[in-house]
């Protein structure tokens, strides 16, 4: 298994990805202690949209978010961000995956808690259609795995086959979506 790069080194690049992904050239900051950020709500299932103003998302808010159970076995989570060109969202696994391959999306994961075993590329087994851009498949064949931990940065190019094989009880983490 292979272990992924250094963490600030993946953090620093993580956080430039964010900053470049604001393509009108605008830098998404939060305002200093001279005046308050605008925050997205505490918990709501209208997912905030970054319309050109900086966007607060605090940990209370991320936190309540992971305990929204969604569709499907074994995970939580929901919207944090919505922009042109990306969205964000928190996520627990508290159970191994179906394989995802998305046609236009370029996945970012930043690990906040917990361990998984991530695989990717290889060949789909029983690959299927979910959507014109989604597909999913049941497991990866000679596909690369990554043992990834709480501060690791994960980023999965569009169109490869990823699939979180293994992951420690309530692993959660932050997705970027990058279109």
């Amino acid at each position: 298994m292979k272990r992924v790069i250094g963490t600030a080194f993946l953090t620093s690049l993580l956080c430039l990805a964010v900053l470049q992904l604001v393509s009108d050239g605008s830098i998404v900051t939060a305002s200093g202690p001279a005046g308050p950020p605008t925050a997205a709500p505490a918990h709501s299932s209208d997912t905030p949209r970054l319309d050109g103003t900086a966007v607060v998302i605090h940990r209370d808010q991320v936190q309540g978010i992971l305990r929204d159970k969604l569709p499907g076995p074994s995970i939580y989570g929901g919207g944090l961000l919505d922009a042109d060109h990306f969205r964000m969202g928190a996520l627990r696994r508290t159970a191994a995956g179906q394989v995802e391959i998305h046609r236009d999306d370029t996945d970012i994961f930043y690990i906040l808690s917990g361990e998984a075993t991530i695989v990717t590329g290889g060949t789909p087994v029983n690959p299927r259609k979910l959507s014109a851009t989604e597909t999913t498949a049941d497991s990866i064949k000679d596909g690369v795995s990554y043992e990834v931990h709480s501060g690791d940065v994960v980023v999965i190019p569009r169109q490869e086959p990823h699939w979180f094989q293994k992951v420690t009880s309530g692993t959660e983490y932050l997705v970027i979506k990058v279109q």
